[in-house]
C-alpha cells in the first residue's frame, strides 16, 4: 500500500471516528456456494418458495462465499466501510480460531441507505466479500463477522454457525470418443479423443453449479470411435437419431465395463465433430454425452443421466417436469422461464446471477446456472457417495453405513438421516439392447451374456419382458424391458416415453444367465413381439498379441471359425475379479488405443466375442502399463476468460499421476506471466492488474514433470478486453 493510501485510510477512520453515528450495523451475512436464500421475504412473492437465511445445505471441500451485507446509521450513507471474518471450529470446551479472513477484492464498501434489494445482492459492490477455502469448509464452523470505517474501532459483530458436513463427489466414468468422419465440409477427418485432463476441465461448470467437492473423481473406461456426425435434428426435446445411435454404443460400453452403480458414464466427443440443433443427449441411468470443452452441456446431459427432466423454458414441448416451482415474481404459472428462484453465485469468478435473468441449467434457455430446485434434488444423491465428514466421529459415519445392512427389519427412513446403500455384486446376466420403432417391431441390436450389475437404474419400465426359455418352452428367466429415454440438449426440443407417440426408443433388459437355453424371446402378454433361437455359438477367440506400442494399447486376436459379430476387450487390475472396458467393436480383430486410458503398472486383457446369442471369452494375458508423467488440467481461469479485477483470483487445478492418484499438492506449482504465484490444487490470490495474462500449472512426481498453460484478461468489470489476446503491445506491455 502507498503511502497516500496509508494516508487517506487514517483520516478517513479519524472522521470516522467522530462523524459515524452507532447506528452502522450489520444488516446480514449470506453463505452461498452456488445459491443460496438471503432475505427471502424481501424478493419471493410466494411464501411456499422462501427460505430461512443460509438454509440452503453446504457441502464440504468445495469453497464458499461470504457476503456481508451493511446498512448505516440516520446519516443516510457511510464510506469506507471493512472489516474481518474469524473463522472458527468447535474445540474441547469452546470455539477455536483456525483463520481471519480479509475482504477479497475491493476491501471496502459504501453503507448506502437508498439500495433497492436488487440493487444490494445483484451487484458485489454493495458487500464485503470474503472467500472460506476448501480446505476450510469441513464440518461444523462458526464465522465471526466485525466491521468497522477505515481503521477505526469495530462498529458491530454478528455470529453465525454453518455445517459442511455432507460430502459428495461428481464421480464420472469417461468414454473418451474419437471421431473419424466428415468435417462440416465434408471433408474426411481424424480427431482424437479427448484425455483425461479433457474430462476433468469439462466438470468444472458441473462442479461450480452441483452441490459436489471442488475435485471431481474421474477414471476412464477406454475408448470409442464414431463416424457420424451429429447434425440431425430433433423434436419435443428427444435426441437425434445420431445422438441416440451413439448413446446405444455407450450402453454396450457401459455393459462392457460391468454396469458399475454409483458412476455417472459420460461420453466425450471432441469439440470439431459435426452437431446441429442438438449439442448432448443422455439418458436416465443408461449414459450421457456431450462434446469437450461444453461444460453446461455436460452437466444438463448428467442431469437427464440422474433422472431429471427439462426445467419449462424454451422449446422443450412436454419433456418440462411438471413439479418444477414458478418462482414468483420472476415466474408464473402460465408463463414459465425457469427461474432459479434466489441469487446464483460462480464461486471461481463472482458472477452473480440474479432470479429475474438467470434460467435453470436443464431448460433450453440462459443465462444458464443451477436452480433452488435442481441443487436441493442433487444433495444425498446416491451417485456422488454422500457421507458424513468434519465434525461427527468416524465411527458414527461406520453406523449409518452399516447399521441398515446389520438389522434390515429397522426399515430405516430416506436421507438425510442415512445415506448409505446395500452394495450391489456383478453376477452373470444376459443383456439385451435394441429399440421400439414407430411401428411397435422391436429390433434387437446387441445380445451379451457378461458378469455386470443386474439393474437398469432411473429409467422406465415397459409392459415388455424378455425371456429365456427351454426347448419345451419353460421360462428359465424372465427380466423386465427398461426404455431409456434419451433427452436432446442445449437447444434441440422435448423428450421421449413409452407411449406410442413418443417412439422410437432404446430399450434393454437384464435378466440371469441362469443357462444356455434353447431361445430368447420378449413378450408383451401372451403376444411374441421378439424371438431368436439358440445357435452354435460364437468361435473361441484367442489372443495373439497384447502389448505396448508407441504409447498404443494393441490388441490382436483370432476366432475359430471366424464367428461372432460383436467383440469387447477388456482389462482387469485386481487378477481377474473384475473386469472394464478398453473397447467396444464389431467383427474386426485388432484394436489400437491410447496407453494413457489404462492406469500404469501390471493389468490383464481378454477378448469378448459375441454372436447375437451366446458369448465366448479368451484367455486373459498379462500387460505392463509403463508409468508415464502426471495429467494436468486447468480448470479455472478458463482459457480466453475475462476477469473482473473486483474479485480475486482463483487458481483451480488437477494433476493426476499415471496410476490414477492425485499429485502431492505441494508439488504443483502455478506461475502467472512466467513467475512463481502460488502451490496447491486450489489457491486464491489477488487479481492481477489489467491486461492479458498467461497462467501455468506445474506438476511432478516420481515418473516426471509436466505443465498446461492458459491465457486469461483481466478488466476493471470483467468485460470483454478490446485488445487481441496475445497482443504485446509496446515495450512488452499488455494492456487492455
Amino acid at each position: 500500500m502507498t503511502d497516500r493510501s496509508n494516508l487517506l485510510s487514517f483520516v478517513v477512520g479519524q472522521i470516522s471516528e467522530r462523524l459515524v453515528p452507532i447506528g452502522l450495523r450489520i444488516k446480514g451475512v449470506e453463505v452461498t456456494q452456488g445459491i443460496q436464500y438471503f432475505d427471502s421475504l424481501s424478493h419471493l412473492t410466494d411464501p411456499a418458495d422462501r427460505g430461512p437465511d443460509n438454509s440452503v445445505t453446504l457441502v464440504a471441500d468445495k469453497p464458499a462465499w461470504v457476503r456481508v451485507y451493511v446498512q448505516p446509521g440516520p446519516l443516510g450513507s457511510v464510506p469506507s466501510v471493512t472489516g474481518t471474518i474469524t473463522v472458527q471450529r468447535p474445540g474441547r470446551l469452546a470455539w477455536d480460531d483456525v483463520a481471519t479472513l480479509s475482504p477479497g477484492g475491493w476491501t471496502s464498501v459504501d453503507a448506502v441507505s437508498t439500495l433497492t434489494y436488487a440493487q444490494e445482492r445483484g451487484s458485489l459492490l454493495r458487500s464485503l466479500n470474503f472467500v472460506v477455502a476448501r480446505e476450510l469448509m469441513r464440518g461444523r464452523l462458526r464465522l465471526v463477522t466485525r466491521i468497522r470505517v477505515g481503521t477505526g474501532p469495530v462498529r458491530d459483530e454478528q455470529v453465525i454457525e454453518i455445517d459442511a458436513s455432507l460430502l459428495q463427489t461428481l464421480r464420472v466414468r469417461g468414454v473418451p470418443i474419437r471421431y473419424w468422419g466428415k468435417d462440416a465440409a465434408g471433408n474426411d477427418v481424424q480427431l482424437p479423443e479427448p484425455g483425461l485432463a479433457q474430462f476433468q476441465t469439462s466438470l468444472a461448470w458441473a462442479c461450480l453449479t452441483y452441490p459436489v467437492s471442488a475435485t471431481p473423481s474421474v477414471t476412464l473406461a477406454g475408448t470409442f470411435t464414431w463416424s457420424e456426425a451429429l447434425t440431425g435434428t430433433a423434436t419435443n426435446g428427444g435426441c437425434s437419431t445420431g445422438w441416440n445411435d451413439l448413446n446405444f454404443w455407450l450402453g454396450i460400453a457401459k455393459l462392457a465395463d460391468g454396469n458399475r452403480p454409483g458412476l455417472v458414464y459420460l461420453g466425450l466427443l471432441p469439440s470439431g465433430i459435426p452437431v446441429g440443433g442438438v449439442t448432448g443427449c443422455g439418458a436416465p441411468g443408461a449414459v450421457a454425452a456431450a462434446r469437450d470443452t461444453d461444460g453446461v452441456a455436460v452437466a444438463h446431459e448428467m442431469g437427464h443421466f440422474l433422472g431429471f427432466t427439462h426445467a419449462p423454458c424454451g422449446p422443450v414441448g412436454t419433456s418440462a417436469d411438471p413439479n418444477y416451482p414458478a418462482y414468483e415474481p420472476y415466474d408464473t404459472s402460465a408463463n414459465r422461464v425457469a427461474s432459479i428462484g434466489e441469487y446464483g453465485l460462480d464461486v471461481s469468478n463472482g458472477t452473480v446471477y440474479p432470479p429475474n435473468t438467470a434460467r435453470d441449467f436443464m431448460s433450453y434457455c440462459g443465462p444458464p446456472w443451477t436452480s433452488l430446485y435442481h441443487y436441493g434434488k442433487l444433495l444425498y444423491e446416491e451417485h456422488f457417495d454422500p457421507r458424513f465428514v468434519g465434525s461427527r466421529p468416524r465411527y458414527l459415519d461406520d453406523f449409518v453405513d452399516y447399521v441398515p445392512q446389520l438389522i434390515p427389519e429397522l426399515n430405516l427412513p430416506d436421507p438425510p438421516w442415512w445415506v448409505g446403500r446395500p452394495r450391489l455384486e456383478q453376477e452373470p446376466v444376459i443383456s439385451i439392447l435394441g429399440t421400439l420403432d414407430v411401428d411397435g417391431t422391436v429390433q434387437v441390436r446387441s445380445v451379451a451374456r457378461v458378469q455386470a450389475i443386474a439393474a437398469v437404474e432411473r429409467s422406465t419400465p415397459t409392459r415388455l419382458r424378455a425371456e429365456l426359455v427351454d426347448e419345451a418352452g419353460g421360462v428359465l428367466a424372465r427380466g423386465v424391458v427398461h426404455a431409456l429415454e434419451g433427452f436432446g440438449g442445449c437447444g434441440c426440443g422435448g423428450g421421449c416415453g413409452t407411449s406410442d407417440s413418443a417412439l422410437p426408443v432404446t430399450f434393454q433388459a437384464l435378466l440371469p444367465d441362469v443357462a444356455p437355453g434353447a431361445a430368447l424371446r420378449i413378450v408383451e402378454g401372451a403376444q411374441e413381439r421378439w424371438r431368436r433361437e439358440a445357435t452354435e455359438g460364437p468361435g473361441q477367440p484367442k489372443l495373439e498379441t497384447a502389448g505396448v506400442e508407441d504409447e498404443e494399447l494393441v490388441v490382436r486376436w483370432q476366432v475359430e471359425g471366424e464367428r461372432g459379430v460383436e467383440h469387447w476387450v477388456r482389462w482387469s487390475d485386481d487378477d481377474g475379479a473384475t473386469w472394464r472396458a478398453l473397447h467396444v467393436g464389431g467383427p474386426e480383430r485388432e484394436i489400437r488405443t491410447p496407453v494413457h486410458v489404462l492406469p500404469s503398472g501390471e493389468v490383464h486383457v481378454h477378448v469378448v466375442i459375441h454372436d447375437g446369442f451366446l458369448t465366448q471369452i479368451s484367455d486373459a494375458v498379462r500387460v505392463s502399463v509403463p508409468a508415464r508423467s502426471p495429467e494436468v488440467a486447468i480448470l479455472h481461469p478458463r482459457d480466453g476468460e475475462a476477469l473482473s479485477a473486483r474479485a480475486p483470483l482463483r487458481l483451480w487445478g488437477m494433476a493426476t499421476s499415471s496410476d490414477g492418484s492425485l499429485v502431492d499438492p505441494r508439488d504443483c506449482r502455478w506461475l502467472i506471466d512466467g513467475r512463481d504465484a502460488a502451490t496447491g490444487h486450489d489457491v486464491w490470490l489477488e487479481c492481477p492488474s489489467e491486461g492479458w495474462h498467461e497462467c501455468r500449472l506445474v506438476a511432478h512426481d516420481d515418473n516426471g514433470e509436466a505443465n498446461r498453460s492458459v491465457e486469461f484478461a483481466v478488466t476493471s468489470d470483467g468485460s470483454r478486453p478490446r485488445w487481441p489476446r496475445g497482443w504485446d503491445g509496446p515495450a512488452g506491455s499488455r494492456p487492455l
